[in-house]
């Protein structure tokens, strides 16, 4: 999925999602696999809400060619609360 996110025909640190840069496992739905996290404040539910949060914009961002105001229709959401978003999360806002 990271190659997809790669534009330059590089793959960089910028390309891959949070969860994999912070050495998360990504979500699943299956009950065999074990989440081995540390035992650190990652495991708390508003760090996680931010990594899922955070994933789902680059994933909007990426299906709408990066233009903010079809990202924040398909989100729900107005264009200044995206914008906000991705300047809390340390997200390129310019174009």
């Amino acid at each position: 999925r990271s190659v997809i996110y790669c534009r330059e025909g590089i793959l960089r640190k910028e390309n891959l999602p949070s969860h994999i840069l912070m050495g998360l496992v990504g979500p699943t739905n299956d009950p065999s696999v074990v989440l081995n996290h540390k035992q650190n404040d990652s495991e708390r539910l508003g760090d996680q809400v931010a990594v899922t949060e955070k994933e789902l914009i680059e994933q909007a961002l990426f299906k709408n060619n990066y233009s903010r105001t079809n990202t924040a229709k398909t989100l729900g959401i107005s264009r200044v609360t995206l914008y906000n978003k991705m300047k809390k999360y340390g997200m390129n806002t310019k174009k």
